[in-house]
This record gives structure tokens, sequence and C-alpha cells, in this order.
């Protein structure tokens, strides 16, 4: 069987997919540079950042030409962005560390203690005698 040269995604979409990824931890500061902004400012602030994270390396890379695949690398970096704060980031609580406020989701983090243990129905309660 002959060996397969093809890949899952091109070499360059790989790594702004990468760096789209990252993006969020960058937008996150911007929550102690303008903490009253509303959740969809916030949210579109990260998507014009990711766009122009993934445009400025197609750009850079040389290897994409034409305005129809820069714009697919910038779609690429926004959606890697908004996949990574949902899936990674957000329930790993690294917004609520660098400075988000906690969605009702989210455990608040506290400076050096660990989250309290969450409680037990029925424990340290005495049993009941069985008839």
């Amino acid at each position: 069987m002959p060996e397969s040269t093809d890949v899952f995604l091109p070499e360059d979409q790989f790594w702004v997919i990468v760096i789209g990824s990252l993006v969020p931890l960058a937008s996150y500061l911007q929550n102690t540079l303008w903490p009253q902004a509303s959740e969809p400012v916030k949210a579109f602030v990260q998507a014009v950042m990711a766009g122009l994270v993934g445009g400025l390396f197609a750009v850079i890379a040389n290897d994409v030409t034409g305005f129809d695949n820069i714009a697919q690398q910038c779609f690429s970096a926004i959606v890697a962005a908004f996949f990574a704060h949902g899936i990674l980031w957000k329930p790993a609580n690294v917004n609520v560390r660098i400075g988000a406020r906690p969605s009702p989701t989210q455990t608040p983090v506290t400076s050096g203690e660990p989250p309290p243990a969450p409680a037990v129905p029925g424990a340290g309660a005495a049993a009941a005698p069985i008839a």
C-alpha cells in the first residue's frame, strides 16, 4: 500500500489554530484595563484580536496568498480562539486568574486557598435505625 502524504490540515492552518487558541490569554488582560466592558464587547474584542493575529501570521508566513486564503486563516483563528476560551481556559479558571469576573458556573478563585469541598448530602448525620 503506498504511503499517503495527505494531511488533515495544511501546516499554516495548524499554526494559525495554535496561535488563535493562545489569543484569549492576551485578550483576558483587557479585563484589567477595561473592567466595566460588557461581555459582548469583550467577545468582539477577542474576535478582532484573533482575526488580526491570524491574518498577520498568514501574511508573515508568505505561504498564504490571496484574499480568500487570508480570510480563511482569520476565520480559523477566530473559531480557535472561541473554542479555546470555552473548552480550555474558562473551565480551568485561567480567565479568572488573569482578571475576569467569574461566571455563575465557575468557582471564584481566592488567593492561596483551595476551593472548598462540595457538601455531601447526609454526611455527618446520624444513621437512622433500620426497622
